[in-house]
């Protein structure tokens, strides 16, 4: 193993290859840790796992918190699958259109499910009241045509407390017992609960899930694949829920070889007849298939298409594929090494195909970059069953507009005589749904043995709207999939390339990072706002500043809180209020003062100590993971309170600079997991050619910067720093510039070392992130040397000339 340079780390981590401690058994229960005995555990439990609530952290629920007039929207639109939008214009002047949750607010406001406290003031973090909530949620059941037309009045004692605006709506949810079931008082005035809140949406989800149990018949039993007319498919119920599943939920059709035939509108047209095929309806969770005869007697054309084109194609910025079952590394070794497909992955148009290799199945999962309306996702398959390559099963399509709650479209049946064939086929599965406005798109599909596939393409409607659509049909709430990232593919096909950050959450915004080492025991560990100044804005002289200089912030610790454990952890939490107090004293001075300087908040990353399984303090590995689960919420918790006006915490850098034990690399993709479910970025710095740097995105991280190690021995010749600009080109990471105070005391051997990395990007969209030591910079901005101070000026000048465009 390379042993790494940097100076300030050589002694911490010398013994960095230490033999594994076995693995703690994941233990079952709920995914938070307040809900032990609560009457609303149940419910959170069972909705957080279909992806319809979230906790405030990803330990803690806080179900006696008072739940916001956001979320309960929001809740509501989750449960029974309404489809978030985005007007051009934001309707409430307080819910901007970046808010988490505005689409949510949005597609109930237009379909006058909830209204502003004001015409234009939606005041999404005020509490709901109880009477509130039961007038939202009444006019959400009207919505289904669900009305039971009686007038007796709700039990409860305090029912005169009620305010005649709510008291008929109150006494319509008294009805389907969705609230204050076994209550003597209805407490109309008291704020609704996220407990009580989550527990009358899981009651609302069994009435719906009663519906679609309700009996449905798919008309007509089998299709003509001969017909030359269409034929119309139509769900038929002679019970009432029936109707209002039907009226709820939007359909779905697929079709497991769209050769044979098109689906559109709910009608089905004939185009081969020689070939068989199964057509798919569905409706929230329930699905019906239907044969499609087919008619040996009629010739085949001469030609026919291989793949048949819907409406606008739309190229993902990036793909990510993973198992949905354990990852095997020798299976997926296999996989690699016999069928890798194209360079481009899935999306591409080559006729190559990529084998998928046992590990139950796969989910692909495409970032188109941007909302796209979308109708129809599709993927050919490949049978040859002497090979032991088959068809999937099935082909199952959810989509998202923040990839983090999903809804899903529905599903794709192959028909059974098929999958059991000998004969060598090409089949295309296709879903079309109702239009729909989505980035992110996921497609999974079960592997048996071998699994070929290619070609997904993600299309929208024929005809484009002329403006965006003001409602749309609900799709069930799908839930998270588990699995292991084992493929990362960037589109060199899309007109606007994603940059080399790409993240399940969002982009990376930060273009050049600072490190800023602290420790507040330490003088050179102790940053004033006077020191912030001239690393956040270029000093022209004492007092005078122009442009920007770093445009993001990463607080960590000295390398020695790896070996001193737990205790330094919170020394290090200590440092950061105080140097985050200078920090945003120091860009609220900009902001005041500096010509040009960004008038929006400063990112921040905070550090992940590792915690050294070496020490005692961590004898599992569950210590470790419960450790980095507190630490981080008590980090969050501080910010919280501390409410900087100035400042933006995004995110999280894991200190460790390696990922070479397999306990790590379990360890790290639940970490990232963990920061994910909080919209918050991962970030990680590993040195040149370290262990697990080339899985960087399968671990989880948002954002990796590769250490060349070239500036810190002089034996390194600038090949060593153009080989670390080339391997993070080719793995989507950015690049650490660095340098410490060996530039301030023997310039004339570092001082050029340190210049030539300041080149050209091979990307104009490389992140970097600057190592300069301690203070190093900042102390050469301040010397009267010019080699020195022109260190200074020129990186500067290197980073506005890099932000031009």
């Amino acid at each position: 193993m390379f042993n790494r340079s940097r100076h300030l780390f050589q002694a911490a981590f010398l013994a960095s290859l230490l033999s594994l401690s076995s693995p703690c058994a994941a233990q079952a229960g709920s995914a938070f840790t307040d809900l032990s005995g609560h009457y609303a555990a149940t419910a959170v439990d069972d909705l957080f796992a279909r992806g319809i609530v979230r906790g405030v952290t990803a330990t803690t629920f806080q179900p006696e918190a008072p739940v916001t007039r956001a979320q309960w929207a929001t809740m509501l639109a989750r449960t029974t699958g309404i489809q978030p939008l985005t007007p051009a214009v934001p309707r409430y002047r307080d819910v901007a259109s970046d808010h988490p949750l505005a689409g949510y607010i949005e597609a109930l406001s237009v379909r006058q499910l909830i209204r502003g406290q004001q015409p234009d003031v939606f005041a999404p973090e005020a509490p709901v009241s109880r009477q509130d909530g039961a007038l939202m949620l009444d006019r959400l059941l009207a919505l289904t045509t669900r009305k039971t037309g009686s007038t007796a009045p709700s039990p409860w004692s305090d029912r005169s407390a009620i305010a005649p605006y709510a008291l008929a709506a109150v006494d319509r949810v008294a009805q389907f017992q969705l609230m204050g079931n076994g209550i003597e008082r209805f407490d109309p005035e008291q704020p609704l609960t996220r407990g009580q809140a989550t527990v009358i949406a899981h009651r609302l989800l069994a009435l719906l899930e009663g519906d679609l149990q309700a009996p449905l018949q798919l008309q007509p039993t089998e299709l003509d694949g001969s017909s030359p007319k269409p034929q119309q498919l139509a769900l038929q119920s002679a019970a009432p829920e029936g109707h209002f599943a039907m009226a709820t939920y939007g359909v779905s059709y697929g079709i497991d070889n769209d050769r044979a035939g098109w689906l559109q509108n709910g009608q089905y047209v004939a185009t081969l007849p020689v070939e068989s095929a199964q057509v798919t309806v569905n409706v929230g969770p329930r699905t019906w298939t239907v044969p499609v005869r087919s008619n040996p007697a009629i010739a085949a054309p001469s030609s026919a298409p291989t793949y048949r084109p819907y409406g606008p194609t739309y190229f993902p910025q990036q793909s990510v594929i993973a198992t949905t079952g354990p990852l095997d590394p020798a299976f997926r070794k296999i996989e690699k090494a016999s069928y890798p497909g194209p360079q481009d992955g899935l999306t591409s148009y080559s006729a190559k195909w990529t084998g998928f290799y046992r590990m139950q199945g796969r989910t692909v999962t495409a970032d188109l970059g941007k909302l796209q309306p979308i109708s129809s996702v599709s993927m050919q398959f490949q049978q040859e069953t002497s090979s032991a390559i088959n068809l999937p099963k099935e082909m199952q399509v959810d989509f998202s507009q923040d990839g983090l709650l999903w809804s899903r479209a529905g599903k794709v049946v192959a028909a059974p005589a098929v999958q059991q064939g000998t004969q060598a086929i090409e089949r295309t599965f296709r879903l079309t749904f109702p239009t729909v406005s989505a980035r992110y798109v996921r497609v999974s599909f079960p592997v048996d043995v071998w699994v070929f596939a290619r070609w997904l393409r993600i299309e929208g409607p024929p005809a484009l709207p002329a403006e965006a659509p003001r409602s749309s049909p609900a799709f069930i709430p799908a839930p998270p999939i588990t699995g292991t990232v084992v493929a990362s593919n960037q589109s060199t096909t899309s007109s606007n390339p994603s940059s080399n950050s790409p993240s399940a959450v969002q982009r990376q915004p930060i273009a050049n990072l600072l490190l800023v080492y602290s420790d507040h025991q330490r003088s050179d560990g102790t940053w004033s706002t006077e020191d912030f100044l001239p690393m956040l804005a270029h000093k022209i002289k004492p007092g005078s500043y122009e442009g920007r200089l770093f445009d993001g912030i990463l607080l960590l610790p000295f390398p020695s809180t790896a070996e001193a454990g737990k205790a330094a952890w919170t020394d290090y939490a200590d440092t950061v209020d105080r140097q985050l107090a200078a920090l945003d004293a120091a860009v609220a001075w900009h902001r005041a003062h500096t010509p040009d300087f960004p008038q929006k908040p400063l990112p921040v990353v905070l550090t992940i100590p590792y915690p050294n399984p070496q020490l005692g303090d961590w004898p599992t590995e569950a210590d470790r993971l419960q450790s980095i689960r507190e630490f981080t919420a008590e980090l969050n918790k501080r910010w919280q309170q501390a409410a900087w006006s100035h400042l933006q915490h995004i995110g999280y850098y894991w200190q460790w600079e390696d990922a070479h034990r397999e306990e790590d690399q379990r360890l790290i993709r639940t970490v990232a997991d963990d920061l994910h479910e909080q919209d918050l970025l991962f970030y990680w710095i590993p040195y040149y050619d370290a262990p697990g740097l080339t899985k960087w995105r399968e671990l989880g991280f948002d954002q990796a910067y590769l250490q060349p190690n070239y500036y810190f021995d002089p034996q390194f010749p600038i090949q060593r720093l153009q080989n670390a600009y080339q391997q993070a080109k080719s793995l989507g990471l950015g690049i650490e510039i660095e340098g410490d105070e060996h530039i301030l005391r023997h310039n004339d051997e570092f001082g050029p070392r340190y210049r030539n990395q300041l080149v050209a990007s091979p990307s104009r969209d490389m992140a970097y992130a600057f190592y300069l030591g301690t203070k190093s910079l900042l102390q050469a901005s301040f010397s009267g040397g010019d080699h020195i101070n022109g260190l200074y000026h020129r990186t500067y000048e290197w980073i506005k000339e890099r932000s031009q465009p």
